[in-house]
C-alpha cells in the first residue's frame, strides 16, 4: 500500500507536468508515464574549439541538469518518509559514481545548432530495465548489480527507431509552466556612491545577500560569467542599466529578473558629550541604498525605491575635545558586535524580504484526496506548519494587441490551503476555506 501511495504521488507529478502549458522548456524532468527522463543542455560555439568538443560540453550540461532533478527525488520509492537522493549521496559520497554510471547510459535523442551559435542536445534515460532509473536506485542502496555496457555512450543509434518516433512530437518540446521552475536571476555588483568610499560596500553587501539565498532552490543566481553572457546577448551594458529609471522598460531574454543597486549613504555622525575622563561619544550610523528589481519578462521594474537602516552606539573616552572622527573600517564588517555589522545586516535583511516578495515561492499541487492537498514544495523551500498558501489556476496568455508581446498569464484564484505536514519530498496541506472550484493536480500554489 505504501509503495502504491509513493507511485501515485510520483505519477501525480507527471500529471502536473502534462497539465502545464509550456512557456519555457524545462532543462530536465522525469516522465513516469512515458518511462523516460529527459535532460536538455547547451553550449555556445567559440573559436578554437571543435564541434565535437562543444557537443560534449552541451551533453555535460544536460547531465548536470538531470542531476539537479534526480537529487530531489526519493531514494526509496516504497517509503513516504524516504530521504532524497541528494541527501543520501551527501552522506554516502562514494555512491555518486552510481548516478554518474547511470547518466553514462543516456541517449542523445535530439541535437541541433541554432542561428545564435548554440549547440543544443536532448538526452533520454530509461526508467525501467537493467540500465533504468529504478535499477539505479537499487544500486544506490546496494540491492542491484552493475550497469550493462551497451556500446558507445551517447550513441543516437542505441534507441529503438519506433520509440524515437513515438517520443518525437510528444516529449522533445514538452515543458512546464514557469511557476514550477527556479527563477534565474542576475545580481549586478552594487555601486558605492556613499561617503564611505574606502570600503567596498557593494562587494560586502552582494556577498551577504547571496549567502541568504544559498539554500533557496527557487532563486538561481547566475555566475558573473553567465550574467555577462546574458547581458551581451541582449546588447545590454551596465551603463544602460545604471541610466534606467522606474519608467524605463528593459527587456532581458534568458533570465527572469535582474537586481541592481546603489549605496547612496553610509555615514557615521558623532557627537561628544562631556569633557575629560567622563566624556563619551554618541555615534549614529545611517545607510541607504537604491534597490532596483527588474521583471525581465515584462521589462518593468518590480521595485525601484530606497531602503534605509540605522544603528547607534555609545563609546566612553577620556580623550580631549580634539579627538578626530573615527573612520568606518573594513574589519568592523566582520565583528558581529559592531554597529557597522548590524547596519549592513539590517540592509541585507530588508533587501532579502523585498526580493523574496518580488519572486514569490511557487509550486504546484501533486494530488488531492478529500480536504488533503499534496504539493511539491518541501522543507528545502522553507515551509513550516501553519503557513498559508494561495492556490491559482493558470489560464490563457495575456498578449499586447499592439506589440504582440506576451505580457503575462491569467491567474484565477481558487482558494487557500494550510500547511499541515512538511516532508523532505512533498508537503501535506488542508483546505482552509471552501475553494471557488475544486483544487486539481497542476494548480499553482504560492506564498508571498
Amino acid at each position: 500500500m505504501i509503495r502504491m501511495k509513493r507511485i501515485a504521488i510520483l505519477a501525480a507529478v507527471l500529471i502536473a507536468f502534462a497539465a502545464g502549458t509550456a512557456a519555457v522548456a524545462l532543462p530536465a524532468y522525469i516522465d513516469i508515464q512515458s518511462g523516460i527522463i529527459v535532460g536538455r543542455g547547451e553550449e555556445k560555439l567559440s573559436a578554437g574549439r571543435s564541434y565535437d568538443d562543444i557537443r560534449l560540453s552541451a551533453i555535460e550540461n544536460a547531465k548536470e541538469n538531470i542531476i539537479k532533478v534526480l537529487e530531489r527525488q526519493p531514494v526509496d520509492l516504497e517509503s513516504l518518509e524516504s530521504r532524497t537522493i541528494g541527501d543520501y549521496i551527501a552522506s554516502n559520497p562514494t555512491k555518486k559514481s552510481v548516478v554518474n554510471s547511470f547518466l553514462d547510459t543516456a541517449t542523445v535523442f535530439r541535437e541541433s545548432k541554432t542561428k545564435d551559435g548554440l549547440v543544443e542536445v536532448t538526452l533520454l534515460l530509461q526508467i525501467e530495465g537493467p540500465n533504468g532509473y529504478k535499477s539505479m536506485l537499487a544500486r544506490l542502496t546496494g540491492k542491484g548489480g552493475e550497469f550493462e555496457k551497451v556500446g558507445p555512450a551517447f550513441s543516437s543509434d542505441s534507441m529503438d527507431a519506433g520509440v524515437k518516433e513515438a517520443l518525437k512530437e510528444n516529449l522533445a518540446t514538452r515543458g512546464l509552466d514557469e511557476s514550477t521552475r527556479p527563477f534565474k536571476i542576475i545580481m549586478l555588483p552594487f555601486v558605492n556612491f556613499s561617503e564611505t568610499d574606502k570600503v567596498d560596500l557593494g562587494s560586502i553587501f552582494n556577498a551577504r545577500l547571496l549567502d541568504r539565498f544559498k539554500k533557496d532552490r527557487r532563486l538561481e543566481f547566475l555566475s558573473e560569467n553567465e550574467a555577462d553572457s546574458v547581458l551581451s546577448d541582449n546588447s545590454l551594458t551596465d551603463e544602460l542599466i545604471e541610466k534606467a529609471d522606474a519608467n524605463t522598460k528593459v527587456r532581458l531574454n534568458g533570465v527572469d529578473g535582474l537586481i541592481d543597486g546603489v549605496f547612496t549613504k553610509f555615514r557615521l555622525d558623532m557627537k561628544k558629550h562631556g569633557v575629560g575622563a567622563a566624556s563619551f561619544y554618541e555615534m549614529s550610523y545611517d545607510a541607504e541604498i537604491e534597490l532596483h528589481i527588474l521583471n525581465s519578462k515584462t521589462g518593468r521594474w518590480i521595485y525601484f525605491d530606497a531602503i534605509s537602516a540605522s544603528a547607534s552606539d555609545r563609546v566612553f573616552t577620556g580623550a580631549s575635545d580634539k579627538d578626530p572622527m573615527p573612520a568606518i573600517r573594513l574589519e568592523d564588517f566582520s565583528n558581529i558586535q559592531s554597529p557597522v555589522y548590524k547596519l549592513m545586516a539590517s540592509l541585507v535583511e530588508k533587501a532579502e524580504e523585498i526580493i523574496r516578495n518580488s519572486f514569490p515561492l511557487e509550486g504546484y499541487v501533486l494530488k488531492v484526496a478529500g480536504e488533503r492537498v499534496y504539493i511539491n514544495l518541501t522543507k528545502a523551500d522553507g515551509l513550516k506548519e501553519g503557513d498559508f498558501l494561495t492556490v491559482y489556476r493558470i489560464g490563457d496568455e495575456l498578449v499586447d494587441p499592439v506589440t504582440g508581446d506576451v505580457i503575462d498569464r491569467i491567474r484565477d484564484r481558487i482558494g487557500t490551503i494550510r500547511v499541515e505536514d512538511v516532508k523532505d519530498t512533498y508537503t501535506q496541506c488542508s483546505t482552509s476555506e471552501t475553494p471557488v472550484e475544486p483544487v486539481n493536480p497542476g494548480d499553482v500554489v504560492t506564498k508571498k
